[in-house]
């Protein structure tokens, strides 16, 4: 396995919404990756829990060169030098550290209550199309997916809002650097994950 490398960001206010900063880099990694094709950067939430993802966010690579380029971004650099980040340097990651996944999970978004009111509606309008009346189901069934949260992103392309909802998942027991264009992995294809590091900084 090749060495990996990572670096930190530090959201310094205090009244910070920590979703909304993560929400945003995550949106700058998403540029970059659209615009090199590289998916091997991939995301980590040191102070991540239950309530919040933390004050924190890491981005990880077996790249060196690519990860410096991306930590020397004009969006960090600029909130860097305004003192509402701290950028940390480029680091190795240490030997001997446990291997987390954060998992984009598309499937939790069907389970949310405006996505079945979208839902709802998209099946009245199909069935007035065809003449005919529609019936909802009856026994809707509850999913249970664990902690999660939800990051809101905006689409440059499409001017539209969309969320980002995403697991953690420990115990994991291999190593793997390909992600997704957000730097995560998915259910079952990309299978990428980072170092916890969360003893650190």
């Amino acid at each position: 396995m090749r060495n990996r490398y990572y670096f930190m960001i530090k959201y310094l206010p205090e009244n910070a919404s920590n979703s909304l900063l993560a929400a945003r880099c995550i949106s700058v990694l998403h540029g970059v990756v659209s615009h090199n094709g590289q998916t091997n950067i991939g995301v980590t939430f040191p102070k991540w829990s239950d309530s919040s993802v933390g004050r924190q966010i890491g981005f990880v690579s077996n790249d060196y060169r690519n990860l410096e380029s991306f930590r020397r971004n004009r969006y960090f650099n600029m909130m860097n030098e305004d003192g509402l980040f701290f950028v940390s340097g480029v680091e190795e990651v240490p030997n001997r550290i446990d291997e987390v996944q954060y998992v984009r999970n598309n499937g939790i978004a069907k389970y949310t209550l405006r996505e079945r009111q979208r839902r709802i509606e998209r099946c009245q309008k199909r069935a007035e199309k065809g003449g005919r009346e529609y019936q909802p189901k009856l026994g809707y069934i509850e999913r249970e997916f664990g902690s999660f949260h939800k990051l809101i992103l905006t689409s440059k392309s499409k001017q539209t809002s969309f969320p980002l909802y995403i697991q953690k998942k420990s115990g994991v027991n291999h190593v793997n650097c390909d992600f997704g264009h957000y730097g995560l992995a998915s259910n079952q294809v990309l299978m990428g994950t980072v170092p916890d590091l969360s003893f650190e900084h």
